[in-house]
């Protein structure tokens, strides 16, 4: 299943800052020696920021749930002059498990 969501140039802006899942931690579901955040998946929205870490004063394009080699992932497109970079960030450790970028031709 693909789920595409398109940010708009100037939507992005809007975004808040990463960690946004922090309310998840203060459920106080959590076992005692173990913590709510730790397990909790990492958001697309988080994934943008990771991305945009990877590729700085890129615009977002597109951001897309995949599979990627069996595991779940966000992945990020992003423009930046007359590059395309996609930057797959692992929903499960919000770590960069692939990235890529190709020449655009703007013509």
């Amino acid at each position: 299943m693909i789920i595409a969501i398109a940010l708009a140039t100037a939507g992005t802006a809007a975004l808040p800052a990463v960690g946004g899942g922090a309310a998840l931690a203060a459920s106080g579901t959590a076992a005692a020696g173990s913590t709510a955040a730790a397990s909790a998946p990492v958001t697309c929205r988080q994934a943008v920021g990771v991305a945009r870490n990877r590729v700085p004063n890129a615009r977002v394009v597109e951001v897309e749930r995949e599979r990627e080699d069996g595991r779940r992932v966000c992945v990020v497109e992003l423009v930046r002059g007359n590059r395309e970079y996609e930057v797959y960030v692992s929903r499960r450790t919000g770590e960069v498990v692939k990235f890529g970028w190709e020449l655009r031709d703007w013509s």
